[in-house]
């Protein structure tokens, strides 16, 4: 017990034979090991509370698997916070796609061109979002076709925004590699020509 930096477990083992209710905290040693200490009030045979029980569980294990975690989790939010950046200082309408047509990210340029904000957008069906917006040339046919081809493409179409049909418009899709079993994305660049 000497070699705990818990400072309030007199404080714990009081509060247990006060409320008869066992108390469970994770401390750590001066050795940097942590344990799960578990506090019960000791009932004699005749059912007389005569002290408390301590038992300790090794959880070193658990406090490094949580430790990994947390830097895993704060390097994903840093990639996260670069894929948007890079997203945004792309002057292109980009969208990722899941396998069902469904955007997972834009940046503004993207939203801008379908008269919304990125918020709005995500989580949505692209082909839900605006509809009149793929409905030249066949556009959302060849689309379609395309993203499930799971292959890059070039689709070239007038201007969605342009009442001049000679403005050429081209949807550039790249396949975004997944891990078996995953789902396939799909990035799509917005080019006028």
């Amino acid at each position: 017990v000497g070699n705990l930096t818990y400072e309030n477990m007199i404080g714990d083992i009081t509060t247990v034979l006060k409320e008869l209710a066992p108390r469970e905290v994770e401390v750590r040693t001066t050795r940097n090991d942590w344990y799960n200490m578990c506090i019960h009030p000791y009932r004699t045979i005749d059912n007389r509370i005569d002290g408390a029980v301590l038992t300790f569980v090794d959880i070193n294990i658990q406090k490094e698997a949580q430790e990994v975690l947390q830097v895993s989790n704060r390097e994903i939010e840093q990639a996260r916070v670069l894929v948007h950046s890079v997203f945004e200082l792309n002057e292109d309408p980009l969208a990722v796609l899941d396998s069902n047509h469904t955007i997972v990210i834009v940046n503004s340029a993207f939203a801008d061109l379908l008269k919304s904000v990125p918020e709005k957008l995500k989580g949505r069906d692209l082909f839900a979002v605006k509809p009149a917006f793929f409905q030249r040339s066949d556009t959302a046919r060849a689309l379609k076709a395309a993203l499930e081809k799971r292959e890059n493409f070039r689709i070239d179409t007038p201007d969605p925004a342009a009442s001049d049909q000679s403005v050429t418009f081209f949807i550039k899709g790249m396949t975004l590699p997944a891990e078996t079993g995953q789902p396939h994305r799909m990035l799509l660049q917005f080019v006028k020509e």
